[in-house]
């Protein structure tokens, strides 16, 4: 299978403890990868992955294309066939949760906006939140917010989902049924987790552990 994200040597511009050696890591398409690791090395390779955060040394291949090596244009292109999911979250506050669907769906391309709006609106019936759709995210219980917030993520059916920490405050029954509507609506992703996260693994084809000691394939079966 073809790599959807390739890194090799990577370092960030500004190391630190935590991520102080080389980083390779491939992703498969179709395949979701899950990497069990810290707040702050998961913040800095998901901000290197959109090209928010340089790196010193190594390369980064997403989609095809050389993060650090293209304009800001061909970035833009990029982002739109991404779900990205970071920690915090980062919805908007002032708009209710399906208008937070709404503005990536047009950012992507969708013509005009009934269209996209259609498809946030099926996208949170599928996640079993639409009752709380013209709701703000300040207005909706933490994990409503949550699953919102993937919802996100996951409108247009993106080539490749980077999430980070999705859904550290949904309830596991919860999570188990809306990691499987996303694994149908975005076949290839990368996401990190803070903590032992059973659900997820079960949905993941490659679990890593990334600590002092680097990074570690693990059995998905024994859910380390």
């Amino acid at each position: 299978m073809s790599a959807i994200l390739a890194m090799t040597d990577v370092l960030p511009k500004k190391a630190t403890v935590e991520w102080a050696e080389p980083l390779t890591l491939n992703v498969p398409k179709g395949t979701w990868t899950v990497v069990r690791t810290t707040p702050e090395r998961s913040h800095m390779l998901a901000r290197i992955l959109i090209g928010a955060q340089a790196i010193s040394s190594g390369e980064v291949v997403v989609l095809g294309r050389p993060i650090g090596k293209i304009s800001r244009s061909e970035r833009r292109l990029l982002l739109s066939d991404m779900g990205v999911l970071l920690d915090p979250a980062g919805l908007l506050s002032n708009l209710s949760l399906v208008d937070n669907l709404v503005v990536p769906a047009v950012f992507r391309g969708s013509k005009g906006i009934s269209l996209p709006r259609r498809h946030a609106l099926d996208v949170f019936e599928e996640l079993g939140i639409a009752d709380y759709g013209k709701r703000r995210p300040a207005d909706v219980p933490e994990d409503v917010r949550q699953i919102g917030a993937l919802g996100r993520a996951i409108v247009g059916n993106p080539r490749l989902l980077v999430l980070e920490n999705p859904m550290a405050s949904v309830r596991s029954r919860v999570a188990d049924d809306v990691w499987r509507i996303c694994r149908a609506l975005a076949p290839t992703a990368i996401i990190t987790s803070f903590r032992r996260d059973e659900m997820l693994y079960s949905v993941a084809d490659d679990l890593y552990l990334w600590d002092s000691a680097g990074l570690r394939r693990a059995a998905v079966e024994a859910s380390v």
